[in-house]
């Protein structure tokens, strides 16, 4: 096998590690995953989370992407503080494009690295691929407990607001009260999204319900099958179905909070390489 082969290879097992997953878009439904209760206090410092320790695989990995993006790339571009610098806007877009998680504050602090990737990259020693998944999980297990406490009791659906939900055109949080208030916005539109499905479902079983009395009576004759009940009861009351969509909402999170607070072991790096490879070719991701 070609080195250049072999490269391609080893950065295409790379990415594949990649598999955070962002919950800036509306959940469709709960995914029946199992998460524990949060217990990190709102409105604390992000705690330092427990992430994995920088893989010794790092080092070749940097290796053989510098080969392939200097040598093998067609524009063969030398990684340099230039491109260092357009590629860490690219990895803060990866680590959190939605600007649900890290505060201003948090992007600031990352900053210091944004000439440094090359260098990183020549080392082998990739900094701020590990301060920013650090950041990123301790940020996460401040949302898990905020987002929890939120939907723990009713919303006010009564107040008219706008919800931004086009990530571009947000400026990261700049506090965490500020961030709260991002969460609560759209985890109220989720909840009447939510409580919008149920109601029309329970309109269509409520108009369906003089077709399943005969289907009954027809199969109490011996001539049909009764029907069969698949879909989850919906509460009838709006109080009910409020609170349905509030559970079902904080068991998706929860499990979404566990993974994300647990990444892959090349999972860091595979995020600041592949911003590397979007920075000099934006259509490779």
């Amino acid at each position: 096998m070609s080195s250049p082969t072999r490269a391609l290879l080893l950065l295409l097992a790379l990415a594949a590690c990649s598999a955070k997953v962002q919950p800036s878009a509306l959940p469709a439904s709960p995914d029946g995953d199992s998460a524990t209760a949060p217990t990190t206090a709102v409105g604390t410092e992000a705690p330092a989370a427990v992430v994995p320790d920088p893989d010794p695989r790092e080092a070749l990995l940097s290796q053989v992407a510098l080969q392939l993006f200097e040598q093998q790339h067609l524009l063969r571009h030398t990684i340099d503080d230039e491109i260092s610098r357009a590629a860490f806007e690219s990895y803060v877009e990866r680590l959190d494009g939605g600007k649900m998680f890290l505060l201003q504050g948090d992007r600031d602090a990352l900053a210091p690295h944004a000439d440094q990737i090359d260098d990183e990259l020549r080392a082998g020693s990739l900094d701020l691929a590990h301060e920013g998944s650090r950041l990123f999980v301790g940020r996460v297990a401040v949302v898990e407990a905020l987002v929890a406490a939120l939907l723990a009791a009713p919303l006010d659906h009564t107040d008219e607001e706008w919800t931004e939900l086009d990530p571009k055109k947000l400026q990261p949080a700049t506090s965490e009260d500020e961030l709260r208030d991002r969460w609560r916005r759209r985890l109220e539109l989720e909840v009447l999204d939510r409580v919008g499905q149920m109601e029309a479902r329970l309109a269509r079983t409520t108009a369906k319900v003089p077709a399943a009395a005969d289907a009954g009576a027809a199969a109490a004759d011996g001539d049909a099958t009764p029907p069969v009940a698949t879909a989850e009861p919906i509460p009838t009351t709006p109080e009910g179905r409020d609170a349905k969509a509030r559970a079902d909402l904080a068991k998706t999170y929860a499990a979404r909070f566990v993974r994300l607070q647990n990444p892959a072991p090349l999972e860091a790096a595979s995020d600041l390489i592949n911003a590397v490879s979007t920075t000099l070719d934006p259509h490779s991701d």
